[in-house]
This record gives C-alpha cells, structure tokens and sequence, in this order.
C-alpha cells in the first residue's frame, strides 16, 4: 500500500505530464484502497489481517464496489453523492479519467502528448480527490490521511482469518513469481 508521504507528494505535485497524470491516478486508487482497509477495522477486522485483504483481494471494478467502500467507512454514499460537486467530479473520475489511464496502463494509447487534455484529466483528479475531502469533513468524517484509529476503530488481538477463510473475499490469481519468469525465460 502507497505511504501516506507518498500520497501528500503527489498531490502536491503540479506536473503536466502523461508520467505524472499515471502516478496522480494510482494514488487516488490507492487512497480509495485505503478508505477500504480503514473500513475493514471499522468493522472490527484486525489491522494485519485489513492490511492483507486490501493488497491481496482488491475490488474489481473499483466503480462497482466504491458504495461498499464508504458503507464500510460509516459514509452515506447516498448523502455524498448530493454534494453537487462530488457527484460530477466523481463522473468525472470514472467516465474521463479512468479510462484514460486504462488505455494508457492496457497499451492502447501511447503517451498522452496533448497538454490540453492532460491539464483536463490531472484537475479532474486532483478536483476528485480534493472534493472527497471536503465532502467527508462536511459530514463530520476524518480525512483519508487520519488513522483508522481516528476513524473509530478498536484495537483486535488475536482475530483469526475467518472473513478470508469463509470465502467472504476472493483472493485473485497471484502474478507469477520473478524466480519461476527467470526459470521460463532461460528455458526459451
């Protein structure tokens, strides 16, 4: 998972470059991530065991599954949603935003040389990101970057797997390990 460092120095960055555009949308990515993991230890799950399900059973989908996100976090997805600003920048982000980056991420698009359009998609993110604080303080909730302990979340000792091992995440297929790629390669 992105630092929190991390996070404040991309958001303090004012590039306009196809680089920076990636990394900015990553770390948006990331903060929802982490909205996830403090949801899980709202919901009493143990801070390892969060930590594990948000690296290792990450939503697919993120559109889909951003509703459960917040509900995990105690936000009315409903209620944010009718923060005007929220509500566009939010279609912004997944419906100009977000599939720049796939094309990008997939190699369906080179680099993204147009200046115009990279200053439209980095304020866009930006504005996504900045809107989401400010609308979670309008509704009296911490910012991305507190604790989830400031978020309310208890301290869990010894909390078995139990959310993993019933099947309530679906662990994705790992990538294969750099060792078994060397293996494969030198056999080629």
């Amino acid at each position: 998972m992105m630092s929190l460092t991390s996070f404040r120095k991309i958001l303090a960055e004012n590039a306009i470059t196809d680089d920076y555009f990636l990394r900015l949308h990553f770390c948006i990515e990331a903060i929802i991530r982490r909205l996830f993991l403090i949801g899980l230890r709202l919901q009493g799950v143990q801070f390892r065991i969060a930590q594990t399900i948000v690296d290792e059973y990450p939503p697919m989908g993120l559109e889909k599954h951003l509703k459960n996100v917040f509900d995990h976090c105690g936000i009315d997805y409903a209620e944010l949603k009718t923060h005007d600003k929220y509500a566009k920048l939010e279609e912004l982000f997944f419906n100009f935003t977000s599939p720049w980056r796939n094309r990008r991420v997939h190699g369906l698009s080179s680099n993204i040389t147009d200046t115009e359009l990279l200053k439209h998609l980095i304020t866009a993110d930006k504005r996504f990101i900045k809107e989401l604080e400010t609308s979670l303080k309008k509704m009296g909730k911490p910012s991305f970057f507190d604790t989830p302990k400031k978020w309310g979340a208890k301290r869990i000792p010894n909390q078995n797997e139990s959310l993993i091992s019933q099947g309530y995440y679906k662990k994705g297929k790992p990538p294969m390990s750099k060792e078994e790629a060397a293996k494969m390669l030198k056999n080629l």
